[in-house]
C-alpha cells in the first residue's frame, strides 16, 4: 500500500514538471492495479506453505497476465479469444490507458 501511495504522487510530481502529461485515470488505474495485484498475492500466500511455493504461483500468474493482458505481444496480435479474456485483466486496461 505504501509502494501504491509513492506510486501515485510519483506520477503527480512528473504530470505536475510538465515533462510528461498523465491523465487521471491513468493515475487512478495504476493505483487500482497496484491494490488488485497486492491484494491478489495476499491471498495466493494464504494458500501457500513455502515461499518457493508461493514464488512459483505468483510468477505463473505475473507472466500469464503479462502475456494475455498484451504487455508482451501487442493485442492486435493475439487471437480474438484471447483479447476477450484480456479485456478482465488489469493489464490490458493500463496499457490502454497509457497508450
Amino acid at each position: 500500500l505504501i509502494g501504491a501511495t509513492a506510486f501515485t504522487v510519483l506520477f503527480i510530481a512528473v504530470n505536475a514538471s510538465g515533462k510528461m502529461k498523465f491523465s487521471f485515470a491513468s493515475v487512478l488505474f495504476t493505483f487500482l492495479g497496484i491494490l488488485f495485484f497486492c491484494a491478489v498475492f495476499m491471498l495466493i500466500s494464504c494458500f501457500t506453505d513455502s515461499i518457493d511455493g508461493y514464488s512459483v504461483f505468483a510468477n505463473m500468474l505475473i507472466l500469464l497476465l503479462t502475456v494475455v493482458g498484451g504487455g508482451i505481444i501487442p493485442v492486435m496480435y493475439l487471437p480474438e479469444a484471447v483479447v476477450s479474456v484480456a479485456r478482465f485483466t488489469p493489464n490490458y486496461w493500463f496499457i490502454r490507458t497509457l497508450l
